[in-house]
């Protein structure tokens, strides 16, 4: 969404706070691709590709399902945003080695001096006009998704690890993308063990926006202020563990009419 400088961009963010005891969470390192499958699933949200197994860093379906999902008891979600500000070169950029966006909330940090262990969903719907630029550096998963289809895969508990993606010609063909056409492209990410973090997202090209864009951030932040939240700042409200209302906003949303 435009924050009214041009020189940002703010993106809706949902932090879903989760505890050491969680067994895919300080559980192993490594790499770890194939984790998701290649389309999101029906409620937009990461399907597990090893429905009846697990992978080297994960421990089942069942409980990948809750990474993206609030789950009573389990994860705990707060509401934020995230800032990217517009680079010399023109590119806008959020970057910060020391990505810990909830110390102290949701479950706090279990004795340790920072908290580790969350997910991390942004959504960003843009108008495709071709050569549009993503690139990410950081840790541990993460996953990109462009009209529901795959893009980036870093899966793993890793240290930083760098991807991106240019929609140019072949790319379109690929995704199914059409000039003129508005899309959704999400990012999932984990911070799944102890002791770095580091997040830093690049996007050239997607912020020739249109007021249904916009329309959409004013929808989204109506939701959140209408719904059961713990308010923890200017930039961060806390859900109560479970609650409904605001705690899928940001998935199902599609762009107003212009």
């Amino acid at each position: 969404m435009p924050s009214g400088n041009a020189n940002e961009l703010v993106l809706p963010t949902v932090i879903r706070d989760f505890q050491i005891a969680h067994p895919d969470f300080q559980f192993t390192i490594g790499t770890d691709k194939n984790i998701v499958a290649a389309t999101l699933g029906t409620d937009g949200k990461p399907v597990y590709a090893n429905a009846s197994g697990t992978t080297p860093t994960t421990t089942g379906q069942a409980n990948f399902d809750q990474w993206y999902r609030d789950v009573t008891g389990t994860n705990f979600t707060v509401l934020q945003s995230m800032t990217l500000t517009k680079l010399p070169t023109g590119e806008f950029q959020f970057n910060d080695s020391d990505y810990f966006p909830i110390d102290g909330l949701g479950f706090g940090n279990e004795g340790n001096p920072r908290n580790f262990h969350f997910t991390s969903e942004v959504r960003y719907w843009f108008e495709y006009k071709g050569g549009e630029t993503l690139d990410f550096t950081g840790d541990d998963d993460v996953w990109v998704f462009v009209k529901k289809q795959l893009a980036i895969d870093l899966g793993g508990v890793h240290g930083a690890q760098s991807a991106g993606i240019v929609l140019h010609a072949a790319a379109a063909t690929s995704f199914g993308l059409v000039i003129g056409e508005v899309y959704e492209i999400v990012v999932f990410q984990a911070e799944r063990h102890t002791t770095e973090s580091n997040y830093r997202l690049t996007l050239s090209g997607f912020t020739s926006l249109t007021s249904s864009c916009v329309s959409v951030s004013a929808t989204m932040m109506r939701s959140f202020s209408s719904s059961p939240l713990h308010d923890t700042g200017p930039q961060s409200m806390a859900l109560r563990p479970g609650t409904a209302g605001a705690r899928e906003v940001l998935s199902g949303l599609t762009p107003s009419a212009a």
